[in-house]
């Protein structure tokens, strides 16, 4: 099962950080398989704004649309 800590912590008073609280519920016998930072996968997601639509040559039902990144504008279907 897959708890978050700051979940854990709306429910019990927890004054350790949550690697103390990883080995104290391995001692207890409770087995803590891996912990993951939230968020960690996150780190390739891109915010675009949309600048021009147009329709796509080849697809009655699909559009193009220039999507300025920040850095540069790509094209997306």
């Amino acid at each position: 099962m897959r708890v978050n800590y700051s979940w854990l912590k709306d429910f019990v008073d927890i004054r350790i950080d949550a690697e103390q609280l990883a080995d104290l519920l391995t001692m207890a016998g409770l087995e803590v398989d891996s912990m993951e930072p939230i968020g960690a996968s996150l780190d390739r997601i891109v915010a675009a704004r949309i600048s021009h639509v147009r329709p796509h040559p080849a697809a009655d039902r699909l559009r193009l649309c220039d999507a300025d990144t920040g850095s540069g504008t790509v094209q997306v279907v």
